[in-house]
C-alpha cells in the first residue's frame, strides 16, 4: 500500500512538472504567422516617410477629368495591407465614395505603389492594415 501511494505521489508529480514546463514554453506576445493587425510597435512606413509618400501622390495621382469637367473635389478613404514584405495587398475604398473617378483613381495609385517598410511587433515584421485618406483638391 505504500509503495503504491509513493508511485501515485510519483506519477502526480511528474505530470505537474511535465504539463509546468509545457506552460512555461508558451510565449505570450508570439504572434500567428497570418495575423494582420490593425496597430504595431512600429507601423509600416513608405520609404522616406510621410513626406516622400505625399510626392509620391502628388507626382503620381491624375486628377480624374470627370471630376474636374464637374469642379469636385474629395476625400478617398482607403485601406490595404502592408504585408511583412513591404508589399501593399488589398486595397479597398472605405466610407462614402467620392465619386467622379476619385475613388479608381486612389485606388490606381495605391496600387502602383513601392514597397513600403513593413511593421514590427516584438522585433519581428508583420502583417499591418493601414488607412490612407487621399484628398483630390483643384487649384
Amino acid at each position: 500500500m505504500k509503495l503504491q501511494n509513493t508511485l501515485r505521489t510519483l506519477t502526480f508529480m511528474l505530470l505537474i512538472t511535465l504539463g509546468s514546463n509545457h506552460c512555461y514554453a508558451q510565449t505570450t506576445d508570439s504572434i500567428p504567422k497570418k495575423e494582420i493587425l490593425t496597430f504595431a510597435e512600429q507601423m509600416p512606413e513608405f520609404v522616406g516617410g510621410n513626406e516622400a509618400m505625399y510626392k509620391y501622390l502628388s507626382r503620381t495621382i491624375r486628377y480624374p477629368s470627370q471630376a474636374h469637367k464637374k469642379n469636385k473635389e474629395g476625400k478617398v478613404v482607403l485601406t490595404f495591407i502592408v504585408q511583412s514584405d513591404g508589399t501593399i495587398t488589398d486595397v479597398e475604398q472605405v466610407g462614402t465614395p467620392a465619386g467622379y473617378g476619385m475613388d479608381e483613381e486612389a485606388i490606381r495609385v495605391v496600387k502602383e505603389m513601392p514597397k513600403w517598410n513593413p511593421g514590427f511587433q516584438g522585433g519581428k515584421p508583420v502583417i499591418v492594415k493601414y488607412t490612407l485618406p487621399i484628398r483630390f483638391q483643384l487649384n
